[in-house]
């Protein structure tokens, strides 16, 4: 890469985002740097010299640069390529979050599973020693019944006064 290109980079991009009205300011950064701008196809291209450089916004420019007997440089084929897309923040957003969620839906499933193989072994363990039991399995040893049976034996039900206090509610 030519030295005399990148002093010229600032007048090639100004030519490159030029309108029409600022064509003199183009004409004056060029001069500064004592370059000029052809846009004639009929210079030789064999005394041109090919350069590459990577702008302000990363584009790649490709230009001719020659320079003629008086030591003026002429700039020619000026082309613009390969300007890189910004990233696009919302796709970047998008796929961590869906990532993130994936990620907390499968250790979900894996924990599931894994507590669910505990469960039955746990199960499995339970009943193998329920069937070792030596007593009925219909019957619990240690419950008893709640309802139990008791005969007053001083109560009687044919020794009944008529006219007592109780009666008389």
């Amino acid at each position: 890469m030519d030295v005399r290109s990148i002093q010229n980079l600032s007048c090639i991009e100004c030519y490159l985002a030029s309108s029409d009205q600022s064509q003199e300011e183009c004409t004056e950064k060029c001069k500064l740097v004592d370059a000029s701008v052809s846009s004639e196809e009929d210079i030789m291209e064999d005394k041109s010299v090919p350069c590459l450089l990577r702008g302000e916004n990363e584009c790649v420019i490709t230009f001719l640069m020659a320079t003629d007997e008086q030591g003026k440089t002429t700039i020619h084929n000026i082309k613009q390529k390969d300007c890189p897309q910004p990233p696009n923040i919302t796709m970047i957003v998008l796929g961590v979050t869906i990532a993130v969620v994936v990620t907390g839906v499968v250790l979900l499933c894996i924990w599931k599973l894994w507590i669910s193989f505990h469960d039955r072994k746990e199960v499995a363990k339970f009943e193998a020693e329920r069937s070792k039991a030596k007593w009925q399995t219909g019957i619990n040893p240690l419950y008893r019944g709640s309802t139990t049976t008791f005969k007053n034996v001083t109560y009687k039900q044919k020794e009944r006064q008529t006219g007592s206090v109780a009666d008389s509610y």
